[in-house]
């Protein structure tokens, strides 16, 4: 009877066995593995396709989490430390992508791609003379490398050397003639050393070359602003407003045209836009005098108008011009007791940007900023959501110095 039972124990164990055998080579056909312990292609495929999906749609988590998977399955090759390093790169872990891109070079130190990933994240990480070396050692690799001539002439012109910059960008679209990185990289550059000529040919090739191309026409249009063709700008500012998602920068550019070809009215219309959508922005390289000058002379057709008096002011602040703005906030004020928007954004713009020669912010200054403030709120004025950063910007100060 004992023996009986021990057989059929025996049967029982084998049985088991038999089914995890089953599973483990199921297991081992589903995920990629070959019978020589090697990784086979299917499962790196589909955790490099996963990586190369997240990271189209900005999902950096989820890339290098399918990279690192990659790594796990193939250690011994470049594949997943140069797409994890371009991730990391993407979401600005510079030292994470170095880390990444060195051990690929280990791995392959023959390969000019991996050098100009490294030079990326040097360059990202403000390390331009890294990037630099690291962008020479992938050209004296590969002397036909059209990625690394593109990031090496986006080095030169960092570094403020035009010429070079143009003569490497020249080289990658000698090497790849349908380049668009590179035709848009040296239009950038050109107009620089006063080639917008050069330019204009280079964003008209990008257009030809992708119609749909989401900046061609932006860009285009500012090289024509470069040469006062203020009418060939205007149509294309038409078509890159029509397609963009953010568009304050094409309102802004569109407004200066209008104003060179003297069409004040539409000049006006467009500045006002560009300070509904970029209002809490301090740029003072911004080239917006046109801006004020178009405000000047809407003023001088309707000095009792308040609004261009509020909104020249609100120009000349975000140039950092706020000796003058403070005069335009009042003038504003002055023929519009009710303006609340004056009262809320002069009191911003002293929050934010102090005058420049006021070393220490007085106590009277705090004050007339929460005054501002509280007129502001009784006229029943409340920023919309684009304002959000003005709000939480004037918080940040009134908790800081009241």
């Amino acid at each position: 009877m004992l023996r009986r039972y021990r057989v059929r124990y025996l049967i029982i164990i084998l049985g088991v066995v038999a089914v995890a055998g089953v599973v483990a080579v199921s297991l081992y056909l589903m995920l990629g593995f070959d019978t020589v312990g090697n990784y086979g292609s299917d499962a790196v495929g589909n955790y490099i396709h996963i990586g190369d999906e997240a990271l189209e749609h900005e999902n950096y988590d989820r890339a290098v989490w399918a990279y690192t998977e990659v790594i796990r399955l193939a250690p011994n090759d470049t594949v997943g430390y140069s797409k994890r390093g371009a991730a990391y790169s993407e979401s600005k872990e510079y030292r994470k992508a170095i880390e990444d891109f060195e051990r690929a070079t280990s791995i392959d130190p023959e390969d000019a791609d991996l050098y100009v990933g490294r030079g990326k994240a040097h360059g990202r990480a403000g390390f331009a003379n890294r990037a630099m070396e690291e962008y020479d050692r992938a050209l004296e690799l590969d002397s036909e490398n059209a990625n690394a001539y593109l990031y090496r002439g986006r080095a030169h012109w960092y570094r403020g050397d035009g010429d070079l910059a143009e003569a490497d960008l020249t080289s990658a679209i000698q090497l790849i003639p349908d380049f668009v990185d590179a035709y848009l990289s040296r239009g950038y550059v050109r107009p620089k050393t006063l080639n917008f000529s050069g330019a204009v040919q280079d964003f008209s090739r990008i257009i030809e070359i992708d119609p749909d191309h989401p900046t061609g026409y932006a860009v285009r249009g500012e090289a024509y602003i470069g040469q006062k063709q203020f009418d060939k700008a205007i149509p294309d500012l038409d078509r890159a407003i029509d397609t963009a998602e953010e568009h304050w920068y094409l309102f802004f550019m569109r407004g200066q045209a209008y104003y060179g070809v003297g069409d004040l009215e539409r000049a006006v219309k467009d500045f006002d836009w560009w300070l509904k959508l970029d209002l809490c922005h301090i740029d003072p390289y911004l080239p917006m005098q046109a801006a004020v000058e178009a405000y000047t002379d809407l003023i001088e057709l309707e000095p009792d108008n308040a609004r261009p008096y509020l909104n020249r002011a609100l120009v000349r602040s975000k140039m950092s011009q706020t000796y003058r703005s403070k005069f335009d906030f009042q003038h504003a004020i002055d023929r519009d007791p009710d303006l609340a928007a004056a009262y809320y954004f002069r009191a911003y713009f002293k929050a934010y940007f102090p005058v420049k020669d006021q070393v220490e912010i007085k106590p009277d200054f705090s004050e007339q900023i929460k005054q501002d403030l509280k007129v502001a709120k009784e006229l029943g004025y409340v920023p919309g959501s684009a304002l959000a950063e003005c709000r939480q910007i004037i918080a940040q100060f009134r908790q800081r110095q009241i």
